[in-house]
């Protein structure tokens, strides 16, 4: 019985004791909760309600590797958020049992026993952003794949990839768009389609023995003179004031190294020899020849052919293409006018002519880029007198030669109507005047007697006054007379420099027919008009100094007003500081200076020739800004000798292609005329 009751009371104590330790296990994790929840208190930063995957983000960041881009870099940022919360979540937010925390019995203090190590439920892996206990967390809100703020990847400020300035790239204009006419399109395959010998002495004909093209070309032999060549008439079908471009194909195979080749037109069925292209070929070689035309609008017929600078030497053609091109006006409203930028400086003017004047496109670049003009051949000597009518009666005309001047009438009406001043050019001339004007009786017969001396002074004076009483019908319109042009030639050997051996001036008169054609042309002035000498090659030294004493000379007796440099310069000479001292030197009579026909031969129709030619140009203008800034020279007139590349004097007058003005061939304005206009902008 005893020892049941001792059975009893062990069995008793052990249930006891038994309860006891349950109840010390449960405070012993409750402790360590409690412990982990304060750590992570202290050591978190503040959890923010909204955005608390900000907190990992700053706590944690993600290192990326340089050559990670951006959409990788946000991709790889939301992936190691996402990863993150679950993870936190999955450890900070367990379940909590109920059972677990029992209420607490206030009447028994147990002795502390050693505190085991609890065996966790889940996987507990501290982080510092730990979200505090499950009783004071927020339940976490959907997102556990946070959109990556914008932060992150923020939008590129509007300015940081501007808005290009509309006048940095302007939007390209359309190009002017030119309609065409065929007029000739042949390769000879059948026949001479029309080409015939300019003479009775060569022969025309169709070979197989070489072509540029298809098996045939025209060939033209048994040559005796330069002018022999193929020729169609033309008469009807070309139009005066139209443009025409050719293009043929030439080749030669016996004589020199080079032949020129030339393309022209016989205007009037007299001695008119309009250039229309020309070429230098080499032997054996097809080369291409090119060029454009405006028919004067005088023209009544044409004659279109080929010629050769040998007299014997055959050629040949191929693919002869002649077309009429109806140009597109230009549009001028966005480009500045030179001769506005430089109206307080000097007046800047065009050599123009009948076709120049015909022509839309460059009819509106004279009437809106320029406020004077000179007419390139059209009021030379040969283009007013009047051969029949001064042969017909000697008594009338003998002394006082017949004029033709309807042209003039209409070149100064034109320039009336469209405020424009003209450079009337030239009164005296050696060349361009023909012969029968210095012979006796305007005799045309070969190696006929010239006129005395007291009768071409008579001659003169008359001429130069019925075109100067002519004129006045249009007051105001001649700002300036080239009274003598061309007089001095040091190379002659002659006292003063004055050109001797191919001027008949000079051989009847002597160098006195210079003072008298001012004497003349002052006699009979009117307005203000100036009285000009005119030249070319004026920079250089020796001749320099002989057209400065004789203007100085004409100054002293007041005849003169100004010295007209004409400016026919190249790539390369003369020397912009051998001009600029010329400028100079002409300066110190006091007289006007005008630069007359400007123009500068290129013969490369590049990029850089062009960024070339504009710089030396630019260069040219500074010095007459310049000196005319500081009163050194009274320069009153810039004149360039054309208006489009593709009308030069310089390709015929070279034999190579020149492009030497402001305009190219379809009217728009070269890097030259952009450099020119900077310098006064």
């Amino acid at each position: 019985m005893k020892k049941n009751k001792r059975l009893l009371i062990a069995l008793i104590f052990l249930v006891i004791m038994s309860f006891v330790g349950c109840k010390s296990d449960q405070a012993s994790t409750d402790k360590e909760v409690v412990d982990m929840t304060t750590e992570a208190d202290v050591t978190a930063p503040t959890a923010s309600p909204i955005h608390p995957e900000e907190d990992l983000k700053e706590s944690e960041p993600t290192i990326v590797p340089e050559s990670t881009t951006t959409e990788e870099t946000n991709a790889d940022t939301a992936a190691d958020i996402t990863e993150k919360t679950t993870e936190v979540n999955d450890a900070a937010v367990p379940s909590p049992n109920p059972t677990a925390i029992p209420t607490p019995i206030p009447t028994v203090t147990p002795t502390p026993m050693p505190t085991p190590t609890p065996v966790p439920t889940s996987p507990i892996n501290p982080i510092p952003t730990i979200t505090p206990a499950p009783t004071k967390a927020p339940t976490p809100k959907p997102t556990a794949t946070p959109t990556p703020i914008p932060i992150a990847t923020p939008t590129p400020i509007p300015t940081a990839t501007p808005t290009p300035i509309p006048t940095a790239t302007p939007t390209p204009k359309p190009a002017k768009q030119d309609s065409i006419t065929s007029i000739i399109s042949t390769g000879f395959e059948h026949g001479t389609d029309g080409f015939r010998g300019r003479s009775q002495d060569e022969i025309i004909s169709v070979t197989n023995s070489t072509s540029k093209y298809g098996s045939y070309s025209l060939k033209v032999t048994n040559r005796s003179k330069t002018w022999h060549g193929a020729e169609i008439d033309l008469t009807g079908t070309l139009k005066p004031g139209k443009t025409y471009k050719v293009t043929a194909w030439v080749k030669y195979i016996t004589g020199a190294s080079s032949l020129r080749i030339d393309c022209k037109i016989n205007k009037n069925n007299g001695a008119n020899y309009l250039s229309f292209g020309t070429v230098t070929a080499t032997k054996d070689k097809w080369t291409k020849l090119e060029g454009s035309i405006i028919l004067p609008s005088d023209t009544t017929s044409a004659k279109f052919y080929f010629e050769s600078s040998s007299a014997t030497d055959d050629f040949y053609l191929d693919e002869v293409e002649l077309i009429e091109v109806i140009e597109a006006p230009i549009e001028v409203d966005n480009v500045l006018s030179i001769s506005e930028a430089y109206k307080n400086y000097f007046s800047i003017g065009a050599a123009t002519s009948d076709g120049v004047l015909s022509s839309p496109l460059t009819k509106s670049i004279v009437t809106y880029q320029f406020n004077t003009i000179t007419m390139e051949n059209e009021m030379k000597p040969t283009s007013l007198l009047d051969y029949a009518t001064s042969s017909s009666d000697l008594t009338k005309y003998n002394t006082n030669p017949a004029l033709k001047l309807n042209n003039l009438d209409r070149y100064l009406k034109f320039a009336n109507d469209n405020d424009l001043k003209v450079r009337f050019h030239t009164l005296i001339w050696h060349n361009q005047t023909p012969t029968w004007f210095f012979t006796e009786n305007y005799s045309t017969a070969p190696g006929a007697k010239l006129a005395s001396k007291e009768v071409m002074l008579k001659r003169m004076e008359n001429y130069i006054k019925q075109i100067m009483q002519h004129a006045k019908k249009y007051p105001g319109v001649i700002y300036a007379w080239d009274v003598v042009n061309e007089a001095i030639d040091t190379g002659h050997g002659m006292p003063g420099g004055y050109r001797s051996k191919d001027s008949y001036w000079y051989q009847i008169i002597g160098e006195e027919f210079v003072e008298k054609a001012f004497e003349y042309a002052r006699k009979y002035a009117y307005d203000d008009a100036g009285l000009f000498y005119n030249d070319y090659n004026t920079y250089e030294t020796s001749k320099r100094t002989a057209i400065y004493n004789m203007a100085k000379k004409l100054m002293e007796k007041d005849l003169i007003d100004g010295i007209g440099m004409q400016s026919h310069i190249s790539m390369s000479y003369p020397s912009l500081s051998d001009y600029e001292a010329a400028i100079r030197k002409y300066g110190e009579l006091g007289l006007e200076i005008h630069i007359t026909e400007l123009d500068m031969h290129n013969n490369q129709n590049t990029e850089d020739a062009f960024n070339k030619q504009a710089t030396r140009y630019k260069g040219l203008f500074e010095i007459l800004v310049k000196l005319k800034k500081e009163k050194i020279a009274d320069i009153t007139n810039v004149t360039f000798w054309g208006v489009l590349d593709s009308q030069t004097w310089l390709t015929n007058f070279k034999r190579e292609t020149s492009y030497p003005l402001l305009f190219d061939s379809k009217g728009e304005p070269k890097p030259c005329f952009y450099e020119i206009l900077d310098i006064v902008r």
